[in-house]
């Protein structure tokens, strides 16, 4: 929670770290929730976990903003209250190349492999796509898959494919629809268009996402502070 703490530090400007809630500061951002002791003027609190409800449920009535770690406890929270923030690693471990992305096989008339579902994702940031176009030798597919952080399948109808269980034999993630026998091997599942692009953005941490995502939750912050002025 240090960390946590040092890092929203780091890009929320004017801000300070103490040990001791301040009466006198306009907002009070405490890491994690159980460090808010009473109310000051305005209060943000950061939920990880619950392990004593009550205490929960006091806290998350008393503060004006609850910042959820995720989505596992957000519906034990106040609907008026709740952010939800999903903290990238910390900066040391942010990655400073692109994540790479290998689609095997070829286009096919029928559309179904369903390429056009990259569209979406195409422009994302720190993304690199690559498509065999099922002209690869084995030799040089075997490269391709040593190459990649992922393999992606978008078909609609497969009876495989093949590139599941070759890339899951050279250690290779795969991220794939309800489709073949895709989700009888262990994949990253997803259903439409809209939860691949979460996924790829879930796994693309560009070098500045730590001042992206915190700039984010505080301007939502600044919406609920001046919408209690």
């Amino acid at each position: 929670m240090e960390k946590l703490a040092n890092h929203f530090h780091k890009y929320i400007p004017n801000s300070k770290i103490s040990n001791n809630a301040d009466i006198n500061a306009d907002v009070n951002f405490y890491f994690n929730w159980h460090a808010m002791v009473s109310k000051t003027k305005f209060d943000v609190c950061y939920f990880t976990h619950i392990e004593d409800m009550n205490w929960w449920s006091r806290i998350s009535s008393t503060c004006d903003v609850a910042i959820s770690m995720g989505k596992k406890y957000l519906n034990k929270l106040p609907k008026d209250k709740a952010i939800v923030f999903y903290p990238p690693p910390f900066e040391s471990f942010l990655p400073q190349k692109n994540i790479k992305i290998l689609v095997v096989g070829r286009p096919y008339k029928s559309g179904r492999k369903n390429f056009e579902s990259l569209d979406s994702i195409k422009c994302l940031d720190n993304i690199e796509l690559t498509f065999t176009g099922g002209k690869l030798s084995e030799d040089q597919l075997k490269k391709a898959y040593l190459n990649t952080d992922y393999v992606l399948i978008t078909s609609k109808i497969e009876a495989g494919p093949m590139c599941v269980v070759e890339a899951i034999s050279m250690k290779k993630p795969v991220i794939a629809p309800d489709v073949g026998w895709c989700w009888e091997y262990p994949v990253i599942r997803y259903n439409n268009e809209d939860a691949l692009k979460s996924i790829i953005k879930k796994i693309s941490f560009a070098p500045g996402l730590w001042n992206e995502r915190v700039s984010e939750v505080t301007k939502k912050i600044n919406n609920k502070f001046y919408a209690n002025q």
